[in-house]
């Protein structure tokens, strides 16, 4: 069975894939981590879960973050923010893997590889037993995440930041 991947990219020939299935990490977490990589590139990205990892590094929480505490005495920034240390293990060893993956495709070079999409899906429920032979259980979410890294020059960041206009600039292009 193949994966449904959520992205479509404009040049798949340029991209890799790598997708984490039933991972038993926290959801919410896990959401807030794949905000902070998107968009990286992949040293700076593992350079980066290897720091969360060691508390060197904080990920910053803008999605439940409801009793998290401000780090603003890490590398000056301030916010709220935690280790989600499971998390990022899980992640880097994704990230581990997309680099294996795009050694082995002809074509790409694995220092210019950009993380394009990366997201965090909710699983199904998973039934756990409580300790001790109770006969409760809990029902606890797995989590999937994709990744999608492509290769992109320096030319084309800069030409794609460039490119945004302003609410002006395109109502003059429509009266053209």
């Amino acid at each position: 069975m193949e994966i449904g991947y959520t992205y479509i990219s404009k040049t798949p020939e340029k991209e890799v894939k790598v997708c984490g299935k039933d991972l038993d990490v926290s959801f919410k977490a896990s959401v807030n981590v794949v905000k902070a990589l998107k968009g990286m590139k992949m040293e700076n990205a593992m350079k980066y879960l290897d720091n969360v990892i060691a508390f060197k590094d904080f990920i910053p929480y803008v999605k439940f973050c409801k009793g998290a505490g401000h780090r603003s005495a890490i590398g000056g920034k301030g916010g709220p923010g935690r280790y989600p240390v499971k998390i990022c293990k899980e992640v880097l060893k994704l990230l581990r893997s997309a680099e294996r993956n795009a050694e082995h495709k002809p074509g790409i070079d694995t220092k210019n590889l950009i993380i394009s999409h990366i997201q965090a899906l909710q699983g199904a429920k998973r039934k756990k037993a409580k300790p001790t032979g109770r006969r409760a259980t809990w029902a606890t979410r797995v989590t999937h995440i994709q990744i999608v890294l492509e290769e992109m020059k320096e030319n084309e960041k800069i030409k794609n930041t460039t490119t945004k206009k302003n609410k002006k600039e395109m109502k003059k292009e429509i009266r053209i």
